[in-house]
């Protein structure tokens, strides 16, 4: 049942790719035994594998290099690079990185809105005014946040911030610029999902719980469930 459910929820929203269902399938069909390989039943799947990295961490975001910066459980920054990871100064409760290369956190200190806002100058954090407890990076360098009231808000290039309309729980913004939220309704799945398209957020199908947008948007749904988005510019 499971998976039909799945399979029902994914024709329902058919933009979102969920890598999971298939498998679901066949083992609900008895066609799919413990210790077969996946990949006899889906040859795309023969190929596949899973880089497992050392450390943990609770927040996360990938520079243009590639490269994962995260916060871990007790707030301390760390990136990763050529001789693995390195610890940065500061704490924080959120990362986000823009598709120039720019890093901003939230960090723990408590501020009207959430928590104070930093921007990485290549040594430190340098503070910038505001508050929020979501954040991410658009093409440019600007931040996009959520704060505690759940307000969208983003920073113009003139250092202002602009608050957009609507409420949300979590933001990303693509490579191409494209803003993406979780909204506050409750749905299948976790939380709405919406598309900003320049003058109001446009619903999309689907419900989570996170968002994260590289050159495309990954969502992580209720039932910890991974899908990417395949349904274009709509």
């Amino acid at each position: 049942m499971i998976a039909r459910e799945l399979r029902n929820l994914e024709l329902r929203n058919p933009e979102w790719n969920g890598t999971a269902l298939a498998a679901l399938m066949l083992a609900e069909e008895g066609r799919l035994q413990m210790g077969d390989a996946v990949s006899k039943y889906l040859p795309e799947f023969a190929n596949q594998k899973v880089a497992v990295e050392e450390g943990g961490a609770v927040r996360l975001d990938v520079d243009p290099q590639g490269n994962p910066w995260v916060v871990n459980g007790a707030g301390q920054i760390l990136r990763a690079g050529a001789s693995g990871w390195q610890q940065l100064p500061g704490l924080a409760s959120d990362i986000g990185i823009g598709a120039n290369g720019s890093v901003w956190v939230i960090g723990v200190t408590p501020a009207p809105g959430g928590f104070t806002i930093h921007r990485w100058n290549g040594r430190e954090w340098d503070l910038v005014p505001g508050g929020a407890v979501r954040i991410d990076v658009d093409p440019r360098g600007n931040p996009w946040v959520v704060n505690d009231a759940g307000n969208i808000l983003r920073r113009t290039p003139a250092g202002q911030w602009q608050q957009l309309p609507g409420s949300a729980t979590d933001v990303t913004v693509a490579s191409d610029g494209t803003a993406w939220i979780l909204g506050n309704n409750r749905v299948a799945g976790g939380y709405s999902i919406h598309r900003w398209s320049g003058d109001r957020w446009r619903r999309v199908n689907g419900g989570g719980v996170a968002i994260s947008a590289g050159a495309t948007p990954w969502l992580i749904n209720a039932d910890s469930q991974i899908f990417r988005w395949s349904g274009g510019r709509r």
